[in-house]
């Protein structure tokens, strides 16, 4: 871990102040500089781990959503329960000769 003044921190600061040295006035101004660089390279590599933390996070979704797939039971109403539910309601209303409901009353508007 780098702290303040450390010298991998000294080392990696001076490093780019010799590309902005001959632009600036002063060697301060050069390392003020390379620090502003270094800031936006260590932004562009914590966007890259933040979306690969991101990535990672919707495996392991994916992953557990699977696993919890794998524990489901069969429901006791399926589509094929529902498909046969919906054709004898047809049956019986083509046997009735109206349409579901029709023997429904309802309140008269006065």
């Amino acid at each position: 871990m780098c702290k303040r003044g450390s010298w991998l921190t000294d080392h990696r600061v001076r490093m780019p102040t010799g590309g902005p040295l001959p632009e600036s006035t002063r060697q301060q101004e050069a390392q003020h500089r390379a620090s502003a660089i270094l800031g936006l390279q260590v932004r562009a590599q914590a966007y890259t781990l933040t979306t690969s933390d991101g990535f990672i996070l919707i495996v392991w979704v994916v992953i557990a959503y699977l696993l919890m797939m794998l524990l489901l039971r069969h429901g006791k109403i399926t589509f094929n329960t529902l498909a046969r539910c919906n054709e004898s309601s047809i049956d019986m209303t083509s046997r009735r000769g109206g349409a579901i409901g029709d023997d429904l009353i309802l309140p008269s508007r006065e």
